[in-house]
C-alpha cells in the first residue's frame, strides 16, 4: 500500500505546514492513504506493514521557505541542514522503521523547507501561509509523480 504520513507540530509554527497540506490534500488523492501523524515519533511504526511503500512529507531546513524538496532516506542521515523539527527527528523514526522492517521499500520524503519553528505557535509565519497554496499544489505533484513511478 502506497502511504503518505504528513508529520509536523501543529502547535509549533512552520513545523506545522505538512499538517496544512494534508488538510488541503485529504480526500482529494486516490491510490494513497494519507494519514496526518502530527509528532509521533515511534508510534509511527504501528501504522506501518513490511510491504508498504512510505512517503513522509514534512518540515525541513534546507534552504529558502516553501521550498518543496523530493528526498532519499539517505539524505537525512548525519546532514545537519536538513533536518526535522520534532523532538524526536524523522530521522530517527526512519531509522528505527528499517531497524524493525528492513524489508521496508525505499523511503521517499517530501520536504517543505521552513526558517524555523516556533514552540507554541498555533499560526504558521506570514511567509508561509502566503506561499501555503504553491506548496500545496507542489506537494500534489511529487505524491502524483511518486504514484505514477
Amino acid at each position: 500500500m502506497l502511504k503518505a504520513i504528513f508529520a509536523g507540530n501543529r502547535i509549533g509554527g512552520d513545523d506545522a505546514v505538512a499538517g496544512h497540506v494534508y488538510d488541503a490534500l485529504k480526500g482529494k488523492i486516490n491510490g494513497i492513504e494519507m494519514l496526518e501523524v502530527g509528532v509521533m515519533g515511534v508510534d509511527l511504526i504501528s501504522l506501518v506493514k513490511e510491504d508498504d511503500y512510505l512517503i513522509v512529507v514534512d518540515a525541513v531546513k534546507a534552504g529558502s521557505v516553501g521550498k518543496v524538496l523530493l528526498l532519499k532516506e539517505e539524505q537525512l542521515a548525519g546532514n545537519d541542514s536538513v533536518m526535522s523539527q520534532h523532538d524526536f527527528g524523522m530521522e530517527q523514526t526512519l531509522k528505527m522503521l528499517r531497524a524493525y522492517m528492513p524489508k521496508l521499500p525505499e523511503i521517499k520524503i517530501v520536504g517543505i523547507t521552513i526558517k524555523e519553528a516556533k514552540p507554541l505557535a498555533k499560526e504558521l509565519s506570514k511567509e508561509m501561509k502566503e506561499k501555503l497554496p504553491y506548496v500545496v499544489k507542489e506537494v500534489e505533484n511529487y505524491l502524483g509523480f511518486i504514484y505514477d513511478m
